[in-house]
């Protein structure tokens, strides 16, 4: 009996996702009620979105099979969309990990312990925009042969004139695995990204720009890609609305943001993030202070 009423009560809890940000990150989110997901291609490391991506495109060329197939036309048609992809659409992350009050998250993104750790709600945010990192490689080509296959079955059970949207929809989804896989070397991260892709568009009025290819016009701000500059290089953005209470259809949504810790060199006194976020309108937020010892 009082198992299962623990298990009820710890089943009930919120899903955490914790950001390691200094100080100034954490004003910034607050006072904007907004993240910024950065794009992938102009991080300092372009590997962060490559290494996937040639992956992907070395296993569609491993394929073969007998011409005029249902199988060769699919793998024929993926590999010319999913290049497309590469060249015309960009994908947005921000970063958080699975692991709460993490000294090695502490130390490589929390200021050495002098910043903070943001924990967000996970269900705030649609499903589909969270994506798990994927660390091994035989993991990854299991994730791409799933969606391969996957989509295979449902290619072949339509008629023709919704073949065009099934590749798509598949290369869409091997671009956002792709945007997900890292070095074995980064494991202890235990990342998790909250994801958004971005396709050129172009008409008339606006030229050409970047527009999100999913339905998420209750999350992205204003609906597009803004720019900003980081030191010489300017590099575009998407802004992440965290003010929201109801969605479209008047589902109520919990608050984004759950937890702050301080870290354990950060001398900020618990009382003043509390009235912090207050005044920003971030309240029932528990604030502690980090458990990490540093030498």
């Amino acid at each position: 009996m009082a198992q299962n009423a623990l298990a009820d009560l710890f089943g009930s809890l919120p899903k955490l996702r914790f950001h390691y940000c200094d100080g100034s990150s954490l004003e910034g989110i607050v006072k904007s009620k907004s993240l910024w997901m950065n794009d992938l291609r102009s991080m300092n490391d372009p590997r962060e979105n490559t290494r996937g991506n040639d992956f992907i495109i070395s296993f569609l060329n491993e394929l073969s099979f007998p011409t005029n197939t249902p199988s060769s036309e699919f793998n024929t048609g993926l590999k010319e969309k999913f290049t497309i992809f590469q060249e015309f659409s960009r994908s947005f992350s921000f970063s958080t990990s699975t692991v709460r009050d993490d000294l090695y998250s502490w130390i490589n993104y929390g200021a050495r312990g002098s910043g903070f750790c943001i924990g967000f709600n996970r269900d705030y945010f649609p499903s589909y925009m969270w994506n798990k990192v994927i660390y091994d490689d035989s993991d990854f080509r299991k994730e791409i042969e799933r969606i391969w296959n996957e989509r295979l079955k449902e290619y072949v059970s339509l008629p023709a004139e919704d073949h065009n949207r099934v590749l798509t929809r598949t290369a869409i989804d091997l671009q956002q695995v792709a945007a997900a896989f890292k070095h074995q070397s980064w494991r202890n991260e235990q990342e998790e990204r909250l994801m958004i892709d971005a396709a050129t568009e172009e008409n008339s009025e606006s030229g050409r720009y970047y527009s999100p290819v999913a339905d998420i016009d209750d999350y992205v701000i204003d609906k597009r890609v803004n720019f900003r500059f980081s030191g010489s290089s300017l590099k575009p953005y998407m802004c992440v609305d965290l003010s929201k209470n109801k969605l479209k259809d008047g589902r109520s949504l919990m608050s984004p943001i759950a937890e702050v810790i301080i870290g354990a060199n950060n001398p900020t006194q618990i009382e003043v993030i509390e009235y912090f976020l207050d005044s920003f309108g971030f309240s029932a937020v528990r604030v502690s202070e980090s458990n990490c010892k540093f030498r």
